[in-house]
């Protein structure tokens, strides 16, 4: 095991800080994130509630599971263009995220990522966008997020059961490019009643 900042690392001969593992305590303000790393694994900050930013840096592929699930005061996040899947329950209620720049790289958003990030209300996308699925519950109780822009993703082909429901101020959404299979209850207690094309 290996440490930098404020986190300990697992890898190999070639690349000992391959994987974020955990942070030396959940009472950590901030953490510099080693450039050579490419996996966050699953809870590795879940429950630093008192971390409010993190600069994920380019070169991390991966998301893991719980990652910052439970982060409490944490408002902004900075993810890299080499980012590919954000793992299921990610950012599960980060309640002070206000934001989040999905960038061309992410593929997949896995289920409950973002759910009850109650104060989450810009999701912005690249014109380059690959995403191609939304998890079940991915944004459930996301209650500000305003609009969402299908339109911005050509190679989206699945949103997850329950992936918006809860959304109450949800009344914009853009039609997507394609044919994308919406899973039942996708915009349950949302104010949206069709799609915008």
């Amino acid at each position: 095991m290996n440490s930098y900042d404020n986190a300990h690392y697992i890898g190999s001969q070639e690349n000992p800080y391959l994987v974020l593992i955990d942070v030396f305590d959940t009472g950590v303000m901030y953490c510099e994130i080693h450039p050579d790393t490419e996996i966050i694994y699953g809870a590795a900050f879940s429950g630093c509630s008192k971390l409010s930013y993190i600069s994920i840096p380019e070169g991390v592929r991966g998301i893991g599971a719980y990652a910052f699930a439970w982060c409490e005061t944490l408002s902004e996040v900075e993810l890299p263009e080499s980012v590919k899947i954000i793992g299921e329950y990610a950012f599960l209620d980060c309640h002070s995220l206000e934001r989040i720049t999905l960038p061309s790289s992410v593929e997949t958003v896995e289920k409950w990522a973002f759910a009850f990030c109650k104060r989450l209300s810009v999701i912005s996308f690249s014109d380059d966008s690959r995403l191609k699925t939304i998890g079940d519950y991915a944004f459930y109780s996301c209650i500000y997020l305003e609009s969402f822009e299908f339109d911005r993703m050509d190679e989206l082909s699945s949103v997850g059961y329950a992936a918006f429901a809860g959304c109450s101020a949800l009344d914009t959404v853009t039609a997507p490019e394609g044919t994308v299979r919406f899973g039942d209850a996708a915009f349950l207690g949302c104010d949206v009643e069709d799609l915008i094309d």
